[in-house]
C-alpha cells in the first residue's frame, strides 16, 4: 500500500527555523550534470573496504574509478540490498564514462554475483581489459573472475588480443568496435575461446554485441528487469533494442541471494566513471518536509516564519510529514519511525520505534 505519514509533536523554543543545504559538487564542463536520482544510497551500496579506487557515494553519486590510470574500483549492495532472484526484481542506472573520448578506457560492468568475499569482492591486479570482473587476457584462466557471476560489459576500447568476435571462417575472428556492450559469465571457462589457428589467441565471447557512444561526457539510462516466472534478465541501454538473457540460477550464482553493482578499471589510459541509480524495484524512495506553527487550540494555526515568528517561551507544533514519492520502486509496507529529541522538544505521537501500518 502508498500512503503518507504526518508526525505532529511539540516544539518549545523561539522562532526555530530549519533548512537544508545543499552542496553541489564542481564537476568538469564537458560532464553533463546528473540527471534526477536516489541520493540517499549510503545505506544500500559501498565499495569494497579494501584495495579499491572506487569513492564513497556523494548525494547519491558514486566514482567507480576517477581518471587515472591502473585504478580497479567497484560498487555493491550490502547484504540486506541483495538481489532476491525467487522474485521479480527491476532497477534503473544512470551511467557516466566520462568525458575522454577517443582516448577512453576501459570502462565499467554490471554485475550480479554470489563471489564468496560479498560486498567486499575486487579485482586486484590484472589488465583494464578485464573491466575488474572477468577471467584472463593471456589464457583462458577464471582464476581472477568475479566468481558465480554474471556480467554486462561496457567497453570503451578495442583491445586486439580480447574484443573480437568469432567469423565462422575456419574459427577466425574479427574485431568488435570501439565502444560496444555485450554480456557473459565472468567465472566459466565456456565464456573465453581460443580463436587461433596458427598460435593462441584467447578471446571473450561477447554476446549480443551493441554499440554505444562512450566517453562522451552524458548519462546514460541503463535498466535490468529480472523476471522469475522466465528466470530471464532483461536489460536495455538508452533507447536500444532490450536484450533478453536466459540465466539458470543454480548453475551461475547457487543462490537465489544476489549481490549486484558495478565494477570498472583503467590500464594505460583512462576515463572518470561514474554511477548513480535512479530506481530500485525493492528500496522505497522518500522525501520529507518539516514546518513549525503555532498552537490554535489543539488546532494547527498559522506556520512560524520570518514575518510571523514564534514569541519567546511560545509553545509551537511541529508537522514532519514522510512521503512516498509516485517514482517510488516499492510500497511500503510497514514503516517505522525512529526520532532523537534535543533540548525542549516534548513528542506527542510516537515512540523510539513507532511501527505504523
Amino acid at each position: 500500500m502508498r500512503i503518507n505519514k504526518t508526525i505532529q509533536f511539540l516544539v518549545l523554543g523561539i522562532s526555530l527555523l530549519l533548512g537544508i543545504l545543499v552542496v553541489v559538487n564542481p564537476t568538469k564542463a564537458a560532464i553533463d550534470p546528473v540527471p534526477a536520482h536516489i541520493t540517499n544510497i549510503e545505506n544500500l551500496f559501498a565499495p569494497p573496504l579494501k584495495e579499491s579506487d572506487s569513492e564513497l557515494p556523494v548525494d547519491g553519486v558514486t566514482v567507480i574509478n576517477p581518471a587515472a590510470n591502473d585504478q580497479s574500483g567497484a560498487i555493491w549492495s550490502n547484504p540486506d540490498n541483495r538481489i532476491d532472484l525467487s522474485k521479480d526484481f527491476e532497477a534503473t542506472m544512470l551511467l557516466n564514462f566520462g568525458d575522454s573520448g577517443s582516448n577512453a578506457a576501459d570502462g565499467m560492468a554490471f554485475v550480479m554475483h554470489a563471489d564468496p568475499r560479498g560486498y567486499n569482492t575486487i579485482q586486484t591486479g590484472g589488465t583494464g581489459q578485464q573491466l575488474g570482473v572477468w577471467g584472463s587476457a593471456s589464457s583462458v584462466d577464471v582464476s581472477p573472475a568475479i566468481k558465480k557471476s554474471f556480467a554486462v560489459e561496457f567497453d570503451t576500447r578495442h583491445n586486439d588480443d580480447w574484443d573480437s568476435a568469432p567469423t565462422g571462417i575456419l574459427g577466425t575472428s574479427k574485431p568488435l568496435v570501439r565502444n560496444h556492450i555485450a554480456w557473459n559469465y565472468p567465472a566459466l571457462t565456456s565464456s573465453y575461446k581460443d580463436f587461433g589457428i596458427i598460435g593462441s589467441k584467447i578471446r571473450l565471447i561477447h554476446n549480443d554485441v551493441k554499440e554505444f557512444p562512450g566517453s562522451d561526457g552524458k548519462w546514460h539510462e541503463f535498466n535490468v528487469k529480472w523476471s522469475y516466472a522466465n528466470h530471464t534478465l532483461t536489460y536495455k541501454f538508452d533507447g536500444q533494442d532490450p536484450v533478453k538473457v536466459p540465466i539458470i540460477v543454480n548453475n551461475i550464482f547457487g543462490t537465489t541471494q544476489v549481490y549486484w553493482g558495478f565494477t570498472g578499471k583503467t590500464g594505460k589510459s583512462n576515463e572518470l566513471n561514474q554511477v548513480a541509480f535512479k530506481k530500485i524495484s525493492n528500496i522505497p524512495i522518500t522525501s520529507q518536509n518539516y514546518k513549525v506553527y503555532h498552537k490554535n487550540g489543539n488546532a494547527l494555526g498559522a506556520e512560524v516564519t520570518k514575518d510571523n515568528p514564534a514569541k519567546p517561551l511560545e509553545e509551537l507544533k511541529g508537522v514532519l510529514t514522510i512521503n512516498n514519492d509516485p517514482t517510488s520502486g516499492s510500497d511500503w509496507k510497514q514503516v517505522g519511525v525512529r526520532y532523537k529529541t534535543d533540548g525542549t522538544g516534548i513528542l506527542l505521537r510516537g515512540s523510539p520505534m513507532l511501527p505504523m501500518i
